[in-house]
């Protein structure tokens, strides 16, 4: 069962809206190929905290604030990684 708590839901919005961006941004054909990259690793963070949610014993004795803060690290790290890129691209341009 999963938890339904405002951190919670908040967690799964951000999962929704990076799905919902990389599938737009792999139907655009200027980002399609760091798209697929970055829709691969979702898939892999996702699975993995799929699998941490699916285990009960995840959010025994106070465990739940550490998979929350897992399922918020795996997100900024892949949105940091892609302002790295954005960044280092803009200087290789100039």
């Amino acid at each position: 069962m999963l938890p339904i708590d405002n951190d919670f839901l908040m967690l799964y919005g951000l999962y929704l809206s990076i799905l919902v961006l990389l599938t737009l941004g792999i139907q655009n054909i200027k980002f399609r190929a760091q798209a697929k990259w970055h829709f691969i690793s979702f898939a892999l963070y996702s699975g993995l905290m799929v699998s941490i949610f699916m285990d009960p014993n995840s959010f025994e004795n106070g465990n739940a604030q550490l998979v929350l803060f897992y399922g918020y690290v795996f997100p900024m790290l892949q949105f940091m990684i892609f302002a790295l890129i954005q960044i280092v691209k803009s200087f290789k341009r100039k």
